[in-house]
């Protein structure tokens, strides 16, 4: 399952995948502005641009509408 929303620049994507014996959340936080994401508390690097075309892709008009 997965929450999409949109606060300024920054695109948070939420991920919930139930297994049998647990639930695995990972948040995901694409800055679109200067071109990086950053996976749960781990430190923000460069997007790719394969990255970045999925995001325009399949992101952004999910939170524009």
């Amino acid at each position: 399952m997965l929450q999409i929303s949109k606060e300024d620049n920054i695109i948070k994507v939420i991920e919930t995948r139930p297994t049998w014996t647990m639930t695995d959340v990972n948040v995901v936080f694409y800055d679109m502005e200067n071109k990086r994401k950053k996976v749960n508390n781990d430190p923000w690097y460069p997007m790719s641009k394969s990255c970045i075309k999925w995001v325009e892709k399949y992101y952004l008009p999910k939170v524009e509408q």
